[in-house]
């Protein structure tokens, strides 16, 4: 089982994730995280490569909104990076948030 670290910045996501009715998505795919981050649910995608910092990754919550993390195979640790906005939207500067 991982454990899952979410950034500060999803305070506000998960405002807007129940504004949109859209957080029981959200915890779904928190609860498929715990248990395997690299399943295939959820629409699954490698978004970079980024040796020998952590592959950042990414599940849909909908159409527009994706759930964008990292994981830490050795620590059994995922790192949430964002959970609102589709990761074309200008959030690549994702791993600049602070915790």
């Amino acid at each position: 089982m991982y454990q899952i670290i979410e950034r500060h910045l999803i305070k506000k996501h998960r405002k807007n994730l129940q504004g949109a009715r859209l957080l029981k998505n959200y915890q779904r795919i928190k609860d498929e995280l715990a248990a395997n981050p690299f399943s295939t649910g959820h629409h699954f995608e490698v978004l970079e490569n980024r040796a020998p910092r952590p592959s950042l990754y990414s599940k849909r919550i909908s159409q527009k909104n994706r759930v964008v993390y990292s994981v830490d195979k050795q620590k059994q640790t995922i790192v949430v990076y964002s959970a609102w906005g589709h990761y074309a939207s200008g959030n690549q500067s994702l791993i600049h948030h602070r915790m």
